[in-house]
């Protein structure tokens, strides 16, 4: 019994370090407050002395060897640079204690083409190369940064380094940035043969990308890529679902920024028996669509308000000759009440 005691606690000991081992070989993603001493994977870097970053102002000091950061009293001063790519992450030298005076700023403010959000520099307490912000997601192309101190602690912001994607690069100061590529504008409805997407062409263009979401603002999967009309319908559909589409322009330059986004849902196939009691004892029942009886209902509420027209037009389906259609024009003061099936 002893024996085989001590063979289960052998077992299990070695089972334990299997998890460790097989955990270590395991990619952690970074996160926020972690020491980076070197750039990830598909990651570039870029140190704070780097002539592609640009200190505005006055209050800057160099710290040789590790940070350019704001002085103790002087929090004017900003940092801009441009860069291409996809993703950015922002690294400092966190300090959460006034240890040596050298507490930072507790509210940072970085823009990223005009929209701001905000990160802090005392993340953590004493500990250089610190990730304090992370972006990804971004259009693919060029992007302008923009970062200033909000809440100063005994000292303000300062950067240690930047990373950019492994593809991307920080623009030398002063370069021209090339003109944007133009986004579509995009159209779009739901026809028979599912969901149409139309925009106008873009002069130049090689293509486009067709992409779809199932929320408001992404994140977006293409579903078609190098379209080479200005045109796509989109088939593989649900019905009753809610799609969220865009499009991109692509050229030898690059991908344009998403255009407008489109929202396109198609009905389930249901249909409705209609029936309608007149003031003359008459009774009519019409078998449509439920998208037809929306279309009646809402003519039936604006009516109860005065609005629209006195009547409502029901077009009945007919099987052979003579005639081409037929109409029953239903006014509206006598209806009296109306009950409906769905099926």
């Amino acid at each position: 019994m002893r024996k085989y005691f001590i063979v289960s606690l052998l077992s299990a000991f070695l089972f334990s370090l299997s998890l460790i081992f097989i955990d270590s070989n395991e990619v952690q993603a970074a996160t926020l407050g972690q020491q980076l001493s070197q750039p990830e994977e598909d990651w570039k870097r870029y140190e704070d002395d780097s002539s592609e970053i640009e200190y505005k102002g006055t209050g800057w000091e160099r710290h040789p060897g590790y940070t350019t950061g704001q002085t103790k009293k002087d929090y004017s001063g900003s940092v801009r640079f441009v860069f291409y790519g996809t993703k950015l992450r922002v690294l400092s030298y966190s300090n959460d204690s006034d240890f040596h005076g050298t507490s930072f700023a507790s509210s940072v403010e970085i823009k990223i083409d005009g929209v701001a959000e905000n990160y802090r520099n005392d993340i953590v307490g004493r500990q250089y190369q610190t990730l304090v912000y992370e972006k990804q997601g971004l259009e693919k192309g060029y992007h302008v940064v923009e970062i200033k101190t909000i809440k100063p602690r005994s000292r303000g912001l300062n950067i240690d380094a930047i990373d950019v994607d492994s593809d991307g690069y920080l623009v030398p100061i002063g370069t021209e940035i090339p003109n944007e590529i133009e986004s579509p504008v995009l159209e779009g409805a739901v026809t028979e043969e599912g969901h149409a997407l139309t925009w106008k062409a873009i002069e130049g263009a090689k293509g486009y990308n067709v992409k779809r979401a199932l929320n408001a603002g992404g994140p977006y999967e293409t579903i078609a890529s190098d379209v080479t009309t200005n045109s796509f319908v989109d088939k593989d559909i649900k019905k009753g679902t809610k799609y969220f589409y865009v499009v991109t322009t692509v050229m030898n330059e690059g991908e344009s920024k998403v255009s407008n986004e489109v929202t396109l849902t198609s009905e389930e196939n249901s249909n409705v028996t209609l029936t309608l009691h007149l003031s003359n004892n008459h009774i009519k029942e019409y078998d449509i669509t439920k998208a037809e009886f929306e279309k009646f209902l809402d003519w039936f509420d604006k009516r109860m308000n005065g609005e629209g027209k006195a009547y409502y037009v029901f077009e009945k389906k007919v099987d052979g000759k003579p005639y081409h259609t037929i109409k029953e024009y239903i006014v509206y003061d006598q209806i009296v009440w109306f009950e409906t099936k769905e099926y």
